[in-house]
């Protein structure tokens, strides 16, 4: 028993420094997509908003041509 226990030790200390070195590359990688997901959300935010603009000058320049 005391075998089996110390196999399971050592071999849980494999799998968590292993699964470590894992979650370093891996949260790396994830930084990496964050990042790139963040500047295209804020660039289609600017492209939004910006459209709305334009969307609501033409509106309004629309409504001052047909009262004159």
């Amino acid at each position: 028993m005391k075998n089996l226990a110390l196999n399971d030790i050592s071999t849980a200390d494999a799998n968590t420094k292993f699964t470590n070195s894992l979650n370093k590359k891996s949260v790396n990688w994830l930084r990496k997509i964050i990042n790139a997901y963040i500047k295209t959300a804020s660039r289609s935010v600017e492209v939004q908003i910006t459209s709305q603009l334009i969307v609501s000058r033409v509106f309004s320049s629309n409504r001052l041509d047909t009262s004159k």
